[in-house]
């Protein structure tokens, strides 16, 4: 069974490859809704394999999944499929063409979203024609369901509760509130993360400047006022890192997050201790990651991080610590950092 559907994994991915190279051919914004229903047939009639390849990585031969998930394009350009793949056994790229094809439905002249949606193909066809050994392209949130309503009930529950004290519904909330600079002063300590995503990378303004300066930044068209719009927006972020992680659980997949702030979401909803754990890691991998390691011959590099068991490594600290239900993150740090040193000292680098 597991040669069968690695098999046609691979047929998949070739078949989508020539997907992409049409597209890329002869690109036109103005074509979006013929591209992204392309896609969307695609990945509808692969759907099942892809289900059974993922459950037999996960639960049959007990694999570890990384998976690049509700994030725009991996770049394989400027080398982050190192730090990607330096842990795990299994690397995934969830497919975002869909959503970002929608996006240019809306607005077809909007240079910067065409250039990230042709990049984004480029980047794609890189993986598949270069690392295909090595990561692999996936429909994950395209194949999510439209809507799930007792995921959103839970969605809002969840950020009313956010609030001290907590609030009833929306309708008290709209009462409550009349502008931005009153909500901050209202939220819980221990959940002003969940409202950093708004940020952009910066924190020290207040909510009302990072609130205006996301709109301006994404083009959102704003249809409410700004405190119902902010309760909008934080109610999607948060159903959207509901679902990603119920489908992870479901398929057994780590979610490989580069953005804090949408990290600091996930590890606020999270259950799972070990998925957190693991999770963070990856995260604490990306931003600790040498740039002078992307020089190397990716097959040495990855062939090595696979002879100095970083993983293993890692998965050793979470057992030591896994009564206390704690992330060690200056441990986390710590063994990556024997990891390089590791690294620096192997062959393949010394060649550089």
């Amino acid at each position: 069974m597991t040669n069968l559907i690695q098999n046609e994994i691979n047929v998949i991915q070739k078949k989508y490859l020539g997907v992409l190279e049409t597209i890329l051919k002869d690109f036109n914004a103005h074509n979006s809704n013929d591209y992204y229903h392309t896609l969307l047939s695609f990945w509808s009639t692969q759907h099942r394999a892809v289900d059974l390849y993922l459950s037999d990585i996960s639960k049959i031969q007990k694999k570890t999944i990384y998976f690049f998930i509700g994030q725009r394009t991996l770049n394989i350009h400027e080398g982050n499929h190192y730090p990607f793949t330096a842990i795990g056994d299994y690397h995934f790229v969830d497919d975002n063409l869909p959503q970002l094809l929608l996006g240019a439905l809306q607005e077809p002249e909007n240079e910067k979203l065409v250039s990230l949606l042709k990049y984004t193909v480029e980047d794609y066809i890189s993986i598949i024609t270069e690392y295909n050994d090595y990561i692999k392209i996936l429909p994950f949130t395209i194949l999510l369901p439209d809507h799930d309503e007792e995921i959103f009930k839970h969605a809002n529950q969840l950020l009313l509760q956010m609030f001290d004290p907590p609030i009833s519904n929306f309708h008290e909330y709209k009462g409550k509130f009349q502008k931005l600079e009153d909500i901050e002063s209202n939220i819980k300590k221990n959940c002003k993360h969940f409202f950093h995503f708004l940020s952009n990378g910066n924190d020290e303004d207040n909510l009302g400047i990072r609130f205006r300066n996301f709109i301006k930044y994404t083009g959102a068209v704003m249809q409410n006022t700004e405190v119902e719009t902010l309760y909008q927006l934080l109610v999607r972020e948060i159903y959207k890192a509901l679902l990603i992680l119920c489908n992870c659980e479901q398929f057994g997949v780590i979610p490989y997050i580069r953005f804090k702030p949408f990290l600091l979401n996930m590890l606020g909803l999270i259950q799972n201790h070990k998925l957190a754990y693991q999770i963070t890691c990856a995260h604490i991998i990306y931003h600790t990651f040498p740039e002078e390691f992307k020089d190397m011959v990716f097959k040495d590099y990855f062939n090595l991080t696979k002879k100095e068991k970083l993983y293993i490594n890692l998965d050793n600290l979470y057992q030591q610590h896994n009564s206390d239900r704690h992330v060690y993150i200056e441990e986390i740090k710590e063994e990556c950092l024997i990891f390089y040193e590791k690294l620096r000292k192997a062959e393949a680098f010394s060649k550089l």
